[in-house]
């Protein structure tokens, strides 16, 4: 623990959560029935109190919940800077994805005057294969999950789908990178390109998106090829959006595809991890703050059994749940 107030903060303590899934969630190749991660407590001396997370999806993020642990431990033990601003320049590749988002959001809140939570549109998940009624769809977008099943499969529930939306409704795909760039241009000569707003990771890793334009009219996003170890070129013909998942990446090269998404003219949507209505509501003050237009894919609350200590503020259609306190944490450190 360091005695020493770091600037304005006087305090920092590390919690742990989990909290029950309503249904059990297919994350890859693996189900969950619960949700964990941790929660940064930053307390200023005028007793204001500024909360961030950390947590790291299981079969997306490399780091453990055990290793962000460790990592919040020893960067606070070896303290090197005296205030905010010293914090963040010693925030490194270093460290996990999820940690930097912690100690990044947590920081932003602290220094940037960010707005109150505003209703914003989320682009609504359907994450099951149930029989589609018209009467539910009724946001500005829906997203659906493709890839998993064979094409004729994936095509009928894409045409269900369409069928029981209105056509003002605008459909995203997401295929976690199951095809090939033959399937993938089947699958999009199979529908109304008018009515897709992208597909989003339809090609396996490692091959090209360079002849995606002349195969079809539907752009293609990236969102898991922008967190390999080299950038992808985001001036690909075809490229049409940049789904972006901060607490997979870090807050700041978060920021950074923010801008050169707008350089391009290309869409930036940002995109939830499963993160808690915490971080759910910062989404949405950090899409009014940098000035991002939506629908963003933070359509990812309904699976919680629990809110963390407030409701979601974010929220269009309020979602209600019951909300876990303070004391319904785990207390695992004091940073600062």
């Amino acid at each position: 623990m360091i005695a020493a107030p770091l600037g304005a903060v006087t305090r920092l303590d590390l919690w742990g959560y989990r909290v029950p899934l309503n249904a059990p969630l297919r994350l890859g190749r693996r189900t969950i029935d619960e949700r964990a991660g941790l929660l940064l407590e930053w307390q200023q001396a005028e007793g204001r109190v500024v909360w961030s997370e950390i947590a790291p999806l299981p079969e997306f993020s490399r780091e453990s919940l055990q290793d962000c642990i460790r990592q919040c431990r020893a960067f606070f033990a070896n303290l090197g800077f005296e205030d905010v601003d010293g914090l963040l320049a010693a925030v490194s590749d270093a460290l996990a994805p999820a940690v930097r988002f912690g100690l990044e959001s947590g920081c932003l809140q602290l220094t940037q005057p960010l707005p109150s939570p505003p209703r914003i549109r989320s682009c609504r998940l359907l994450d099951t294969d149930a029989v589609i009624h018209a009467e539910a769809l009724t946001p500005t977008c829906v997203k659906l999950k493709v890839g998993h099943a064979d094409l004729e499969t994936d095509l009928d529930r894409i045409r269900r789908v369409l069928d029981a939306m209105a056509p003002s409704i605008r459909l995203r795909l997401d295929a976690n990178q199951s095809w090939s760039l033959e399937q993938a241009g089947e699958l999009c000569a199979a529908v109304d390109a008018r009515r897709i707003d992208y597909l989003e990771e339809p090609l396996r890793p490692g091959l090209s998106y360079a002849g995606w334009a002349d195969r079809t009219e539907i752009p293609f996003a990236w969102d898991e090829s922008l967190r390999q170890d080299s950038l992808p070129d985001l001036d690909t013909p075809g490229l049409g959006a940049l789904v972006l998942k901060p607490m997979l990446a870090g807050l700041a090269k978060t920021r950074d595809l923010v801008d050169q998404a707008r350089v391009r003219g290309i869409k930036a949507v940002l995109s939830a991890a499963y993160e808690s209505n915490l971080s759910l509501d910062f989404y949405a003050r950090l899409a009014a703050f940098w000035g991002m237009e939506g629908p963003h894919g933070l359509d990812t609350f309904r699976p919680f059994s629990t809110a963390l200590l407030q409701p979601p503020r974010y929220l269009e259609d309020p979602i209600v749940r019951p909300v876990l306190g303070r004391n319904g944490l785990e207390h695992l450190d004091r940073l600062l």
